[in-house]
C-alpha cells in the first residue's frame, strides 16, 4: 500500500503472478509496501514473473510477512522472484523465501539488471534455491539477521560489475560450492561479512577475488567459521584490493583456515582464533602478532548449535577478551572485545559465562 493507493497480492489464491500486459509495480517517486499475511504464496509460470520497475532513484519495494516461520514465499519454476529493472531497492523481511524446484537450476531472488540498486533482506530465511541473487547481479546484496541455507551456489556477489555485499549476525550452512563469494567487480565498494556462522558448507566458507587496478575492500569480522570442507577463507586477491580479517574464529575446515595468494601484500590479519583446521592455520599468510592458536575446542556444544565460548583453557577462555579493539579513540572501554560471533554480557574482568549473550543464529527475527 501508499497513501492514497492499495495493491492486493493473494487473497485465498495466495499467488504472486505477473500482469505480462502491465507491470505489478510502475509507479514513480513512491515507495510500495506489500503486506503478506501468514501462509504460502507460490509464485511461478515465468522466468522472473514480478516486475518491480521504477524510473528514480531512491524508489522502494517493501515485501513484508508475519514472520520467517509464519509467512513463505514458494517459487514453482526456474528463475528468479524480481525481474528488477533500473532504479528500484527491494525490500524483503519477515519471511522465507523457498522453492520446490530443483536447487542446481537457475533459481534466485533476484535476476541480474543494469544499474539496480539493491536488495535487503532482514529476518528472513532463504533456503534451497541456486543462490540468492544471480551471479552476474549488478546491484548490492545487504542481509541482516538472516539464515541461508541448502543454496546450490550459497550467497554470492560475482560478476564483472557485481555491487557490495553486506551480511551481518546472519548463519549460512548446507550450501554448495562456497558459503559467500565476493570477487571482482567495477566499483570502489567496502564488502561486510560480520558477526555471522558460516559452518558446513561445501568448499570454503568465504571466497574473495578481486583483480589489479580494482580499489576495493573486504572487511571480515567477528565471525565463527567452522566446519567447511575446504579452506574457512580463501583470498586470491592482487595488491590492489584489500582484506582485512579480525577477531574470528576459524575451526574444523577441511583445508587451511586461511589461504591467500603467495604475492599479495595487501592483507590485514590479525587477533584471529585458529582451532583444528585440517592442512593447518595459515597458507600464503602471515600469523597476526595477537592470533590465538588454541588447544582445545572452544565451543560450548557446536553438535546443537551453541556456538557461545566455552570456559576451557586453550578454548573458549583463549578468545575472552582477546580480540580489537581494547581502545576507542578518544574514549576507552573495560577490556577486549572477545573473538568471535557470540559476545557475552559485560562483566569487566572477562571471566564470566556465556549465560545471557545474545546468541545471533536462533533463527531469523520475527
Amino acid at each position: 500500500t501508499r497513501t492514497g493507493s492499495n495493491w492486493a497480492v493473494g487473497g485465498k489464491r495466495k499467488t504472486l503472478q505477473n500482469d505480462t500486459s502491465n507491470r505489478d509495480f510502475n509507479d514513480a517517486a513512491h515507495t510500495w509496501t506489500v503486506d503478506l499475511e501468514a501462509g504460502t504464496y507460490d509464485i511461478g509460470g515465468e522466468a522472473a514473473p514480478v516486475s518491480a520497475y521504477y524510473q528514480n532513484d531512491g524508489e522502494m519495494l517493501i515485501v513484508q510477512g508475519a514472520g520467517y516461520a509464519s509467512t513463505t514465499i514458494r517459487m514453482t519454476h526456474n528463475g528468479y522472484i524480481f525481474n528488477r529493472a533500473v532504479a528500484t531497492a527491494v525490500l524483503m523481511r519477515h519471511l522465507k523465501v523457498t522453492t520446490n524446484a530443483s536447487p542446481s537450476t537457475s533459481t534466485a531472488i533476484m535476476r541480474p539488471a543494469t544499474n539496480a540498486q539493491a536488495l535487503h533482506l532482514d529476518s528472513c530465511e532463504v533456503a534451497d534455491l541456486e543462490r540468492a541473487v544471480h551471479t552476474y547481479f549488478q546491484g548490492s546484496l545487504y542481509a541482516v539477521d538472516c539464515l541461508f541455507h541448502d543454496l546450490g551456489h550459497g550467497v554470492i556477489s560475482k560478476g564483472a560489475y557485481a555491487g557490495r555485499i553486506s551480511l551481518y549476525n546472519c548463519e549460512i550452512y548446507a550450501c554448495g560450492t562456497r558459503a559467500v563469494e565476493v570477487t571482482f567487480g567495477s566499483g570502489e565498494f567496502v564488502n561486510t561479512v560480520h558477526g555471522c556462522l558460516i559452518r558446513d558448507n561445501t568448499g570454503s566458507g568465504i571466497y574473495v577475488d578481486g583483480d589489479a587496478g580494482l580499489k576495493e575492500e573486504t572487511v571480515i569480522t567477528n565471525n565463527i567459521i567452522h566446519g567447511n570442507s575446504a579452506h574457512g577463507i580463501d583470498t586470491t586477491i592482487t595488491a590492489s584490493v584489500l582484506c582485512a580479517i579480525r577477531n574470528n574464529i576459524i575451526s574444523n575446515n577441511g583445508s587451511y583456515g586461511i589461504s591467500g595468494q603467495s604475492s599479495h601484500s595487501g592483507h590485514t590479519s590479525d587477533h584471529n582464533a585458529f582451532y583444528s583446521n585440517s592442512s593447518g592455520h595459515r597458507n600464503n599468510i602471515d600469523a597476526g602478532s595477537n592470533d590465538v592458536d588454541l588447544t582445545a575446542d572452544p565451543y560450548t556444544d557446536e553438535s546443537t548449535n551453541d556456538f557461545t565460548l566455552n570456559n576451557t583453557a586453550g578454548g573458549g577462555a583463549d578468545c575472552r577478551n582477546a580480540g580489537w579493539p581494547s581502545n576507542f579513540l578518544g574514549a576507552s572501554q573495560t577490556s577486549y572485545v572477545d573473538i568471535g560471533a557470540n559476545q557475552r554480557d559485560a562483566d569487566g574482568a572477562g571471566g564470566g559465562s556465556n549465560s545471557g549473550a545474545r546468541n545471533p543464529f536462533a533463527g531469523p527475527v520475527g
